[in-house]
């Protein structure tokens, strides 16, 4: 409905009244609110950057020390391990003595490009009974190196390195080895990036729980290889220690110290014998 009301002191001119319903004025600011935050966007006043973009770049979390990841999971190279086995944890727990040095594996499964990824240890903060913060171990303890691969033989259907069937001997693979202790590195669309951490605890931890955070940076690159708008992605996995009341003591103060290195069905195999018969163990 449209009226139109001439008021006394206004000889001349005439005010136009339009009364709208309260729902569509709300329509209204909305409208005019999204589209002042597109146009702050597209003129980069505003980041966009939520963990929900950083997840789906990549999955984050922790695998195990057992495990030597592949680089892709397409590689034929004998291993018992695929997609569908990847199985990363948000939190893990370790129990652990005074002194005694642990490690930790993280895995990246890039489904994007990840550029500049970095992984940043914060202090342990041990933590009381009543759930209040106590003694901490510092983020010095903790190492973070990147896991590198190379080339390699074949591994054998067993994945190790020992007992190689003549088949595979030949075949080449990427395998997970060496660490690389750098702030940052690049991630390739469709790889895995392993990442371990070593705490060494020193020998005057106080005995209890320690709850401790990684912090993960990168950003993300379109086909052009140009940063996308939203800055850097940040993601965060907490993890546990429990640290008992025992003392690992240094190696040089240990009583003994035990390092077998046997692999009898190797001498079977360079002599060209069958394994565990009596000429086997005439050679041993």
């Amino acid at each position: 409905m449209i009226t139109i009301q001439r008021r006394p002191f206004m000889n001349k001119r005439s005010v136009l009244y339009l009364p709208l319903p309260a729902s569509m004025i709300l329509k209204l600011v909305l409208v005019f609110v999204t589209v002042c935050f597109i146009s702050a966007v597209c003129r980069g006043q505003i980041s966009v950057s939520n963990s929900a973009t950083a997840a789906a770049a990549a999955d984050i979390g922790f695998g195990s020390i057992d495990i030597r990841y592949p680089q892709t999971f397409q590689q034929n190279d004998h291993s018992v391990l695929t997609s569908q086995d990847l199985v990363l944890s948000q939190t893990v727990r370790v129990v652990a003595w005074k002194g005694e040095k642990i490690s930790i594996q993280l895995v990246i499964n890039a489904h994007q490009s990840l550029k500049k990824l970095s992984a940043k240890a914060d202090d342990l903060v041990g933590l009381r009974t009543d759930g209040t913060k106590g003694r901490i171990i510092a983020a010095s303890a903790v190492k973070i190196g990147f896991v590198r691969s190379l080339l390699s033989n074949g591994l054998g259907s067993s994945g190790g390195g020992c007992g190689i069937e003549d088949a595979v001997q030949q075949e080449r693979h990427i395998v997970s080895d060496g660490i690389e202790y750098t702030k940052q590195t690049d991630v390739a669309a469709h790889t895995i990036q392993p990442i371990w951490l070593s705490i060494q605890l020193p020998e005057t931890t106080k005995e209890g729980l320690y709850k401790g955070k990684i912090y993960f940076e990168y950003s993300l690159n379109n086909e052009n290889k140009k940063q996308l708008k939203g800055g850097l992605q940040k993601r965060v996995l907490y993890y546990t220690i429990r640290v008992k009341d025992k003392v690992l003591p240094k190696p040089a103060n240990w009583d003994f110290h035990l390092d077998l290195w046997q692999y009898p069905e190797a001498i079977a195999r360079v002599n060209n014998i069958k394994a565990w018969s009596p000429e086997h163990f005439d050679k041993m």
